[in-house]
């Protein structure tokens, strides 16, 4: 049992995005029971960050290794696009007051 412990390395990429998919998981569907529960949709949105952020250093630096990685966890590859072209889309849309036209 510690031999196993030892054999999967808990400071990897890997295992750390694993870890923040279950409690994701975890989350959500806790959320879906308790819809008013705040401090809890907080906290999904802080790991969504930290598993978003991961996901773009591991695709920055072995796009072999993140594919691999996002098809054993059945994650979303558009969802890391989107989520940084809205960003970017808001940014200057807030920056712009003039960007929206009046039809």
């Amino acid at each position: 049992m510690v031999k196993e412990e030892k054999q999967e390395n808990r400071g990897s990429v890997e295992f750390q995005v694993f870890s923040f998919t279950n409690k994701i998981r975890r989350l959500a569907s806790h959320l879906e029971l308790h819809k008013k529960d705040f401090s809890s949709e907080r906290g999904l949105r802080r790991l969504l960050g930290k598993r978003q952020r991961l996901l773009a250093y591991l695709a920055k630096k072995n796009r072999v290794r993140y594919k691999k990685l996002i098809s054993q966890l059945d994650i979303r590859e558009n969802s890391l696009r989107f989520c940084i072209l809205m960003s970017l889309v808001l940014r200057n849309s807030w920056n712009n007051p003039f960007s929206w036209k009046n039809e």
